[in-house]
């Protein structure tokens, strides 16, 4: 009767594997607008994130991405979302405003005065 053991071993493998407190590992990011990240930081906060957008490359300030040109042009800075990257190591020009993917972490702030960002970037396309 070595077939109900078996039976047994595979229904607490699949029991121990069901419970478990990890969640699987994701292999994609999370597809999300600079409009959810700003509306709700705390919930893609340490998130492997895919941003589409409009990317300005300032002469000074922060690289930023906008969810559209006008929310650039016409909004305050607080409607994009910084990036943490170095603008020579991606070839930005200056006053670049470009459409984009951003593919990186997003760090929500929760201190006063101080910008969520996306960091650790994993992708910059640029279109052309």
């Amino acid at each position: 009767m070595r077939v109900p053991f078996y039976l047994a071993q595979a229904a607490v493998t699949l029991l121990c594997l069901s419970c478990s407190s990890h969640p699987p590992a994701s292999h994609q990011p999370t597809e999300v607008t600079v409009n959810e990240l700003l509306s709700a930081p705390d919930r893609f906060d340490g998130a492997w994130v895919l941003v589409k957008g409009v990317l300005l490359a300032p002469k000074v300030g922060d690289i930023a991405i906008f969810q559209t040109e006008p929310d650039y042009h016409h909004h305050p800075p607080e409607m994009g979302i910084p990036l943490a990257l170095d603008p020579h190591k991606h070839n930005l020009m200056p006053f670049q405003l470009k459409r984009c993917v951003v593919e990186g972490t997003f760090h929500a702030s929760r201190a006063p005065g101080v910008r969520s960002q996306v960091g650790q970037i994993r992708r910059l396309e640029l279109a052309e």
